[in-house]
């Protein structure tokens, strides 16, 4: 569980002040130790105000139809909260999602989204400590299995099995996902070193996951994505031996 001082920042995005109050009240009353600086935001403006500066939200409470309550109907209308957090989904990279609503309203829409924890009104202290607690769980999970990486004033974890290899360009990092590309500054060896054992540098330009690693020719790694990747004369032996283990590890 996270500790040793740290300071989480848990923001609740409510449309009714009295229902925003009543929560904040019952996250500082938490049984859990931890320091949590909580914020209301009312509106989508005032959580943008928030996030431009450079806030790391921990956890965000959120209102599943803020304000605006439809029970099922054939008419699929995509609730306000979760539009929330799919649109600023890049600022909730490392954020614990809860959704809090009325339980006659609830919906499978939020399934949509990763979240951590649905919390039903009327709010109950107990139910509270549970929601807090599932996100502090998976923060601390999710601080030994992502890569923090600073994009401009904003950090972002990115899980390390959603990483197919590394690409060094001079002093850019250029970390590519399935479905992107990811730029930072770094030193491929100092990224090397502080990955997990199913990474290998196999080139002074090269970091591959050989979780997606489907063959070593003579060329070098093929990727599961199609993607070739260079293996240098000196790395070659290494590289062979680490995928060889690997391969034992996973079959």
């Amino acid at each position: 569980m996270p500790g040793g001082g740290q300071m989480f920042n848990i923001v609740i995005f409510e449309a009714n002040q009295n229902q925003a109050n009543l929560l904040k009240a019952l996250i500082e009353k938490s049984s859990h130790n931890e320091a949590f600086n909580v914020v209301v935001c009312p509106s989508t403006a005032e959580l943008a105000q928030f996030l431009s500066g450079n806030n790391v939200i921990s956890a965000l409470f959120v209102d599943v139809w803020m304000g605006n309550p439809q029970k099922r109907s054939g008419i699929s209308t995509l609730p306000k909260g979760v539009k929330l957090v799919k649109k600023y989904h890049q600022f909730f990279s490392r954020t614990q999602i809860v959704y809090v609503g009325e339980l006659e309203y609830y919906t499978s829409a939020i399934y949509e989204t990763e979240h951590t924890f649905f919390l039903s009104k009327p709010f109950l202290q107990q139910d509270v400590d549970t929601a807090l607690g599932c996100a502090l769980t998976n923060l601390a999970n999710n601080n030994n299995k992502s890569l923090p990486v600073k994009i401009g004033t904003s950090i972002r974890l990115i899980k390390y099995a959603d990483i197919v290899y590394i690409e060094s360009q001079r002093r850019k990092l250029r970390i590519h996902l399935a479905n992107e590309v990811v730029d930072m500054y770094g030193s491929l060896a100092a990224m090397a070193a502080a990955l997990p054992m199913q990474f290998v540098q196999c080139h002074k330009s090269f970091i591959v996951n050989l979780d997606y690693a489907v063959e070593l020719d003579k060329e070098g790694f093929v990727m599961a994505s199609g993607d070739k990747i260079a293996v240098s004369q000196t790395k070659r032996k290494d590289a062979r031996r680490s995928f060889m283990n690997h391969l034992a590890l996973v079959l």
